[in-house]
């Protein structure tokens, strides 16, 4: 059994390819040979989009959990899911914390309340909210920026009919 540390108050353990939450302690060791082999075998080559080398990041967690995202469809379909990267191919991103690998991901957030703040944002004044339930198949997530942001690179196994138009 292989465990990867705390992940939004339950700890993540993956044994024969399949997920389930465990009470027993375990130790993360993001060097880990065994991860990185398992991180290969399960996520190689099923990236939703081209990522760049060391991307995602070694701390990135198995996606696990209900989030928010602002979508502009109602309902939401892929598009909805692509990175700023992919919008603005030609696009040079600035500011604290933005490297390659960040805008090869799609933002989502933890607590809705935080999403809700960025309906005010004019490119986001007809958006709407949907509920996302992830699963550790759906790509790997880092907790990023401020609030209740998260980073997630997305593989080709996330299903986009699962979302739910909740604002």
């Amino acid at each position: 059994m292989i465990c990867f540390g705390e992940f939004r108050n339950s700890i993540l353990a993956f044994y024969c390819g399949m997920s389930r939450k465990v009470p027993a302690k375990c130790l993360y060791s993001k060097n880990s040979t065994i991860f990185a082999t398992l991180k290969a075998t399960h996520m190689s080559n099923s990236w939703f989009e081209k990522l760049p080398e060391a991307c995602p990041p070694e701390d990135a967690k198995p996606a696990k959990g209900r989030f928010y995202r602002i979508a502009k469809g109602n309902p939401a379909d892929s598009s909805d899911f692509f990175s700023q990267r992919k919008l603005q191919p030609e696009k040079v991103f600035t500011g604290s914390g933005v490297d390659e690998c960040i805008a090869r991901s799609i933002s989502l957030f933890y607590d809705l309340s935080d999403a809700r703040k960025r309906l005010v944002i004019p490119k986001f004044k007809h958006a709407h909210i949907v509920e996302v339930n992830l699963e550790p198949k759906d790509g790997v997530m880092k907790k990023t920026f401020t609030g209740s942001h998260f980073s997630w690179w997305r593989t080709t196994d996330f299903n986009v009919t699962q979302v739910k138009t909740i604002e």
